[in-house]
């Protein structure tokens, strides 16, 4: 799938099976899920993710705490990830899906970026080793 702008749907339901590539710019900005996909909080927007992201982070702000919302998980009825949902490039501590959290290098070797499927949000993180924060210095 290409990138694109945004996405509203005011109902509906929308599978994405294959793989969706997300370019990050400053923070918040990003022509995403989130920049990005939305609900109308009718509570009749479904949003199954069974594929992969694929996060172009080249032009991102590596600026530590800053976020991207990736997917809106306020307006939207109900987001389910599927069990073979992945973020390409990153590793994931496990867990059940909808709860994963994903974690890929940022250009800075101090930083990382989280995708954290529990409140659909991209974040730059210290990074991590072995699931311990690092904090370098």
């Amino acid at each position: 799938m290409d990138a694109f702008d945004h996405v509203r749907f005011d109902q509906g339901t929308l599978n994405l099976n294959g793989s969706f590539d997300a370019v990050i710019g400053n923070t918040g900005q990003n022509n995403s899920f989130a920049g990005g996909l939305f609900g109308d909080t009718g509570d009749d927007e479904y949003l199954n993710l069974n594929g992969s992201f694929d996060f172009d982070v080249t032009g991102a702000d590596e600026t530590l705490g800053n976020t991207w919302q990736i997917v809106d998980m306020v307006n939207i009825f109900a987001v389910n990830y599927g069990a073979g949902f992945v973020v390409t490039g990153a590793t994931s501590g496990g867990g059940a899906a909808g709860s994963r959290v994903w974690t890929f290098d940022a250009g800075n070797p101090e930083l990382a970026f989280q995708f954290r499927e529990s409140d659909g949000v991209l974040e730059v993180v210290p990074p991590t080793l072995d699931g311990i924060f690092l904090i370098l210095r």
